[in-house]
């Protein structure tokens, strides 16, 4: 005989709906306004409920989401209400009686409106035709299953599978990176181990848990205007521990919490909390987060080792030009340490020996000779190369721009690195490892950390009491006076 509603108010302020249709504590029509001006200028792919394929610019529905970025779409404000989806190839989608396609400018077929139906499912309405997009791309009049709804999944921070995935997390606005230390979340003005994050793939597509190396600690963000916590719980039992990725024009990024939609928010006085201010309006939760890829460049030293052979890319000495594959330990010897400079262009990097000073060079398409060459890298494309994903997250392929070709560690007991042109996703042959070996290289690097060279400020020579026809540094042991 009765029916039970429950009725609510409207958190949004000035709004005077009250009814029963809550979304997250909004009306629809304030939830919608809310998710769409996240998304403005953001990327994001959009994904069908019922058969898991992703809308893509290339006319192609990807069932994989990373497969390339024809999949992602910047949602753009046309009027009130209405949208334009653009396509990372600049193109827009275009909506057509019965169908759809790519169009190089905005008219009316190219406007849409986002009909939500819960948290993240939407009804994509094409406003010329007043029909459904489903999910084999065709438009319908009706909206009658899943077919028709689309999960909205923002975009996922390009993770390179350097270093183990470490980040750090900085302030846009104040000298802050985001550090654990004594259990206790706080900002530093330097970067240091406490500031090491690693982002964890959670079982929803683009939701991650950030966890703090140092500590194993996760990000907490479960509790709205409050101050952010780490936690040691299980983040696929505990949906605060879990954040999306939003990123803008800017370049910016913002982490925004999955479980109130709060986004994070680096301010003054050391404190970080999650608030629902907007992002355009509230520089504090625009962050910058630096991947390994940035890190490289920084004058971090490595070692390379071969998967396949065990061994160390040997850089040798200034005269030679040949690298080779070592199986010394690498930790004290600089011969097999190796830095990463910036190019031209930036998806690569040059390769350059600490102990030769020459830069690995990648050749002719054909040619599998490995040399190493003193040329400036900087718009050199024999000297670039690129770092790609293999099946194994913690090695990937090195491959050269110029040839085209991958860096091949042979087999154990082999000296001779190659350049091969096989498919790197699973042979180990062409798979390597970053192993860091210290934080900088500085003018009078020498691998050992309590060890130095001497360098007169007069006239640049080193301190040696070797022979006088022996050019190499003598290492001594020094006290360092305060």
């Amino acid at each position: 005989k009765h029916m039970q509603v429950r009725l609510f108010q409207c958190m949004t302020l000035n709004c005077t709906f009250f009814g029963s249709k809550e979304l997250l504590g909004l009306c629809s029509n304030c939830f919608r306004n809310k998710k769409l001006k996240v998304l403005e200028n953001s990327r994001f792919v959009l994904c069908n409920v019922e058969t898991g394929l992703y809308l893509s610019g290339s006319d192609v529905l990807h069932t994989d989401p990373y497969i390339d970025d024809t999949i992602s779409w910047t949602l753009h404000d046309s009027n009130t209400k209405h949208y334009t989806l653009e396509s990372i190839n600049g193109l827009f989608l275009f909506g057509e009686n019965n169908s759809i396609k790519l169009s190089s400018s905005v008219v009316d077929n190219t406007t849409w409106t986002f009909e939500y139906i819960s948290k993240d499912v939407i009804l994509l309405k094409n406003c010329s035709t007043n029909k459904y997009l489903e999910s084999t791309g065709t438009l319908i009049a009706n909206y009658d299953d899943a077919n028709t709804q689309w999960k909205i999944v923002p975009v996922q921070y390009r993770l390179r599978k350097l270093l183990y995935d470490q980040f750090t997390i900085s302030s846009t606005v104040y000298n802050a990176h985001l550090s654990v230390v004594d259990g206790e979340l706080v900002h530093s003005e330097l970067v240091d181990d406490h500031c090491n994050w690693v982002f964890e793939n959670m079982p929803d597509d683009g939701v991650f848990a950030v966890k703090n190396v140092e500590s194993g600690g996760y990000l907490d963000g479960s509790v709205e205007s409050a101050v952010v916590v780490v936690d040691s719980k299980n983040p696929e039992d505990d949906d605060g521990l879990q954040w999306y990725f939003n990123s803008d024009v800017t370049e910016d990024f913002i982490l925004q919490s999955k479980l109130g939609n709060g986004f994070l928010c680096m301010g003054s006085n050391n404190t970080t909390t999650i608030t629902d201010s907007d992002p355009s309006d509230n520089y504090c939760v625009r962050l910058t987060i630096k991947n390994s890829d940035e890190n490289l460049t920084s004058g971090q030293v490595f070692s390379l080792l071969s998967k396949s052979s065990g061994g160390y890319l040997d850089g040798r000495n200034s005269s030679l030009t040949n690298p080779l594959i070592t199986f010394r330990t690498p930790e004290n010897d600089m011969y097999l340490h190796w830095v990463f400079e910036k190019v031209e262009h930036s998806d690569y990097f040059a390769i350059k020996s600490v102990s030769g000073g020459g830069y690995l060079d990648g050749r002719a398409p054909g040619m599998s000779e490995l040399l190493l060459t003193h040329r400036n890298p900087y718009s050199d494309s024999y000297l670039h190369w690129s770092f790609i994903d293999v099946d194994d997250k913690d090695y990937v392929a090195i491959q050269s721009r110029s040839s085209g070709g991958y860096l091949d560690g042979r087999n154990s007991g082999m000296t001779t690195p190659l350049i091969t042109f096989r498919n790197p996703a699973s042979d180990n042959y062409l798979q390597w490892k970053f192993i860091k070996m210290r934080d900088t290289l500085s003018k009078c690097y020498i691998p050992d950390d309590n060890l130095y060279a001497i360098d007169s400020r007069s006239s640049g020579g080193y301190f040696d009491r070797r022979n006088p026809s022996m050019t190499t540094p003598y290492n001594w042991m020094v006290d360092l006076l305060t």
